[in-house]
This record gives structure tokens, C-alpha cells and sequence, in this order.
């Protein structure tokens, strides 16, 4: 009985897919790379936010080693505070038929940017667990 209990527990811790949680600190107007499921947070002067790469929507950017017609887009699901998500996306925005789509967001008076969606080798395309976003987040500016 014990070993069934065992072999029960390990074939179930693998197959439970595993991501690197990590989560790192970064400062307003600083660039930072959040690696798929990772988290990264920002303090600024008591306000605390807390971004997680959660979902690579779609892949329509050129495919390593091919020719393409036009440059595509990728886009990805950006969770804040663990509640609010945001699809952003980053390529050729100006093309795209089906609805809007943004690589900006804004959310407490920040304003998100998605700077970046990049995969580390060819093979890796369209693996959404090797994918890494960049953000950059600013305070809102005021219009008066």
C-alpha cells in the first residue's frame, strides 16, 4: 500500500507542469524581463504592484528562418495584482484585422508598456515557457 501511495505521489508531481516562479524587484521607467509565469515587482513610494507573464495568446510573427510578407504580432497575457489581466501585444499593430490591439495598458494611475515578447533560440517559437516580455511602467501623465 505504501508503494502504491509513492508511485502515486511521484507520477503526480510529474505531471504537474513546472515553471520557474521567480520574482524579481524593478523601479519606475526601468526596462525589466519577466520570464513566462515569473512574477516582478514594483514599489513606488507605498504602492505596490505585482506583474506575471501568464499566457502567450498568439504567435503570428515570422517564424525563425522564414520569409515573410508582413512582420505579424505576438500577443500575451499580462496579470497585475494577481486580479486584473491585460492582452498586449507587440509587432505589427497597424494590420491587424480583428479588433484593437495595444501594447500599453494603464492600471492605478501606471501606464504599462510591453516593450518586448522574445523566445531565447529558434527552437524555442511558439513554446510559450521560453518566451520572456519586457515591460516598462511609468506614472500616468496628468492632462489637464
Amino acid at each position: 500500500m505504501i508503494n502504491y501511495i509513492l508511485l502515486s505521489m511521484v507520477f503526480f508531481t510529474i505531471s504537474i507542469p513546472i515553471y520557474e516562479k521567480e520574482n524579481q524587484s524593478f523601479e519606475l521607467g526601468e526596462e525589466v524581463n519577466i520570464p513566462f509565469y515569473s512574477l516582478a515587482t514594483l514599489n513606488d513610494k507605498g504602492t505596490t504592484l505585482v506583474f506575471q507573464f501568464t499566457d502567450l495568446i498568439e504567435e503570428s510573427r515570422c517564424p525563425p528562418k522564414a520569409t515573410c510578407i508582413w512582420a505579424g504580432l505576438a500577443t500575451i497575457e499580462l496579470k497585475v495584482d494577481n486580479v486584473n489581466s491585460f492582452a498586449l501585444s507587440h509587432g505589427d499593430l497597424s494590420r491587424r484585422s480583428q479588433g484593437p490591439m495595444t501594447n500599453t495598458a494603464t492600471y492605478l494611475g501606471y501606464k504599462i508598456y510591453l516593450k518586448k515578447v522574445s523566445y531565447f533560440q529558434d527552437t524555442d517559437y511558439r513554446m510559450k515557457g521560453k518566451y520572456t516580455i519586457t515591460i516598462k511602467v511609468e506614472k500616468e501623465k496628468n492632462q489637464h
